[in-house]
């Protein structure tokens, strides 16, 4: 019997976050980089930790997005990989979910970059810089991931039922919304993502050997997935 979805989804996020260790920066350090032994730079940490609050993005890492968020006195990191974080002298750190290693981040002067320190294995990679990420980029991370959120439930249905749902199954009140709690948001409207064409809602069938599932962004664009039961991927 072959590895579960899941299971082989976190081996694959395990194998990615494991290149982080030898991922170096794509372009040259830049001013206020943390210091060559590790440390970084001591101002940093006397800004307001409410400053790292939002989304942020990089090219020089696979995690190449990441929110942090805080509720009343907790801060969370959201995004590709999620962990809970904790203060710690001007920076925050916190165990990454699923037992994937640590992460620490640390804001550089004036806020306006991020900077953290991926450690997988016990092993710390390079400081990698983050900057904040438009909301058009936000926008469309978030219907990317509601996209393969909602593909991945179709397939679990193909796998369970030997059949893909049927049409009026795949939405917040049928028989798939069910199994995919919370149901995602659309992030142009802010409310539950619906069948339709508007920006952040989605189109879904079936075909005669899987299943096509569209989203759309204000630009116009589609986002499409297409699977069949011999090469269904989650």
């Amino acid at each position: 019997m072959g590895l579960t979805r899941r299971l082989a989804a976190r081996i694959m996020l395990l194998a990615a976050l494991a290149a982080l260790l030898t991922t170096t920066a794509a372009c040259s350090a830049p001013k206020n980089t943390p210091a060559a032994n590790g440390s970084p730079s001591p101002t940093a940490g006397a800004r307001s930790l409410d400053r790292y609050l939002g989304w942020w993005e990089t090219d020089q890492s696979l995690v190449y997005m990441v929110r942090i968020t805080r509720q009343d006195a907790a801060y969370r990191l959201g995004g590709l990989v999620g962990a809970d974080l904790s203060p710690l002298g001007g920076s925050l750190h916190g165990d990454l979910s699923g037992g994937l290693g640590r992460v620490v981040f640390r804001l550089a002067p004036g806020g306006r970059q991020l900077f953290a320190r991926w450690i997988l294995a016990g092993k710390p990679g390079d400081w990698v810089r983050y900057v904040r990420a438009p909301s058009d980029e936000v926008s469309d991370f978030i219907t990317n991931g509601n996209m393969n959120r909602l593909a991945f439930a179709i397939a679990d249905w193909q796998q369970r039922m030997a059949s893909y749902p049927p049409v009026a199954a795949v939405r917040r009140d049928g028989a798939l919304g069910r199994t995919v709690r919370p149901w995602p948001v659309n992030p142009y409207s802010g409310r539950p993502i619906a069948p339709g064409s508007a920006p952040g809602d989605y189109r879904y069938r079936t075909t005669k050997d899987g299943f096509v599932l569209v989203f759309q962004t204000p630009r116009g664009s589609m986002r499409t997935v297409e699977k069949s039961q011999a090469t269904q991927q989650p």
